[in-house]
């Protein structure tokens, strides 16, 4: 998604009431005026926030559409007359810490929660990314996080940690987590038994797999944010296109596919 907009003091009202559903994506106010003169921005209408991707201006009614319940807000009915604000919103301040600091801040399952691109495959696939770890002060994992599309029902992700003291070497599985209910699109964390003490120099492959063998959650190569290799701390991404059949260490590579799963330090 490109840069976000903003401007002071966008408070007008709706001129027609805008129903409670996801596909009720358009809504209109009498001005302009305090709103940003270009697409994407946020406004928040009642406890909803809106997502606004396309605004004109014409004939005396400002149209605005875009995305409903954005930020996990529930979509609600709103009346003629509701206030519609133009306001900056923690979603739009982790967009701008991402515009920012993306080069030092990307992780894939946290970036791809926030901008939204991504999307599930059909399969019964582990899928991962292999970092390198180098670091002279002793760190440990505390668990895994994952992104999930969300909209599949009610499903149990089993997050591994494998150790390979070389970039092709078998790996060794350290330890795994099962994450359940996972049900919403967003991410979610597993934390294992204990925190998992790092090597320096060692290649870890950090693995997801839906329990059921039905589904997974990726991100086009070609989506916003950096290309492998990335830094972030102590690891240097080597992949993020991991892939096996079935519960096992994925390495195997994906042509047009990226994998949802970082690393949480203790």
């Amino acid at each position: 998604m490109p840069l976000e907009y903003y401007a002071n003091f966008g408070t007008q009202t709706l001129l027609a009431g805008l129903a409670g559903t996801s596909t009720a994506t358009t809504w209109f106010v009498a001005t302009n005026v305090g709103y940003p003169s270009s697409a994407p921005f946020r406004v928040i209408i009642d406890t909803e926030i809106l997502l606004c991707t396309a605004s004109t201006m014409a004939s005396g009614t400002f149209t605005m559409s875009g995305t409903r319940g954005a930020e996990s807000s529930t979509i609600g009915t709103h009346t003629g007359g509701a206030t519609v604000l133009h306001a900056l919103t923690a979603g739009a301040m982790d967009r701008i810490k991402l515009d920012a600091y993306s080069p030092l801040l990307y992780l894939p399952a946290s970036w791809a929660s926030i901008l939204g691109n991504y999307t599930s495959g059909a399969g019964n696939d582990t899928t991962g990314v292999k970092m390198y770890y180098s670091s002279l002060v002793s760190n440990s994992m505390k668990g895994l996080k994952f992104a999930w599309v969300g909209g599949l029902g009610t499903k149990t992700v089993k997050l591994t940690l494998w150790d390979q003291p070389t970039i092709a070497g078998a790996g060794t599985n350290l330890g795994s987590v099962s994450v359940t209910p996972v049900v919403a699109a967003g991410t979610y964390e597993g934390d294992f038994t204990s925190p998992i003490s790092l090597v320096s120099g060692h290649f870890y492959t950090l693995a997801a797999w839906e329990n059921g063998g039905s589904n997974y959650t990726y991100t086009a190569t070609n989506s916003t944010g950096p290309q492998v290799p990335w830094q972030w701390g102590p690891f240097t991404a080597i992949a993020a296109n991991l892939f096996s059949a079935g519960d096992a260490q994925p390495t195997s590579t994906a042509a047009t596919e990226r994998y949802l799963v970082e690393p949480v330090l203790a």
